[in-house]
């Protein structure tokens, strides 16, 4: 099994391979990215070829959470009827 660094090692190599090819700040705990790339990575999620991330893992300060009256990460209709 693995320990807490070797998890640590493979999250940032996982991420930085993908800030790279996306153009993402280089620090993934960054408040900025309004994203929880940790629960993306245990999850085995990754982003679409054009680098957009599954909503799930947005956080509720995520600039795009609400889409035309769509809440992405909970895939709830909000401020009206279902």
């Amino acid at each position: 099994m693995a320990n807490k660094t070797d998890k640590e090692i493979d999250f940032r190599l996982w991420y930085l391979k993908h800030a790279i090819k996306h153009d993402l700040d280089s620090d993934p705990d960054s408040p900025e990215h309004h994203y929880d790339y940790r629960s993306a990575h245990r999850a085995g999620d990754e982003p679409d070829e054009g680098g957009h991330w599954p909503s799930r893992w947005k956080k509720d300060t995520h600039p795009n959470l609400v889409v035309d009256g769509m809440d992405t990460k909970r895939r709830k209709r909000v401020g009206g009827k279902e």
